[in-house]
């Protein structure tokens, strides 16, 4: 068996709902080769004099930049919520307004909250992670799904792992 065979024939891309401070984030899962592509991305390399040798250092500015990139979505996130994890005046605003996932945002919500950059950047490798997922959603479907016109079993379980067609 051919392990470099299995490896070149990807499965479709796997996303899931991660919990992060009472809301919600869909993330896809990066392969280590992926991840490695970002990561080198990222990296500022320099030449450095004294010792001849190359610099090789992670701009993390770039980083928190390419992690934002792979949010999918959130849910659940307000402006009260936000203010909770960054150091930012919402009065004026109103607390419970949700804030749209949008560019802009991501880029915002992973530059201001070191934590959230490295949850995005670790559950993003986490390939447990994303099978726990889809074994509670199918759990959840298969329970729901044997009730008599249950809703439930077609609406995408919270935390619930899913796969799109992109390989």
């Amino acid at each position: 068996m051919d392990l470099g065979k299995l490896v070149k024939k990807r499965r479709q891309e796997l996303t899931a709902w991660f919990p992060f401070a009472d809301f919600e984030v869909e993330l896809p899962y990066v392969d280590p080769p992926a991840m490695r592509r970002i990561t080198d991305a990222c990296r500022d390399r320099s030449f450095d004099r004294r010792t001849h040798l190359q610099k090789d250092d992670l701009d993390n500015t770039l980083l928190r930049e390419a992690l934002a990139r792979q949010i999918r979505n959130w849910r659940g996130l307000t402006l009260g919520k936000f203010a909770e994890l960054a150091p930012v005046d919402i009065s004026g605003e109103d607390p419970a307004a949700e804030v749209p996932c949008t560019d802009a945002n991501k880029q915002v919500l992973c530059g201001e909250v070191y934590a959230f950059a490295e949850f995005v950047r670790q559950s993003i490798m986490d390939l447990a992670g994303f099978r726990e997922r889809e074994v509670e959603r199918q759990t959840k479907n298969s329970t729901t799904s044997h009730g008599k016109g249950s809703s439930l079993a077609e609406a995408p379980a919270k935390g619930a792992a899913k796969t799109t067609g992109a390989e």
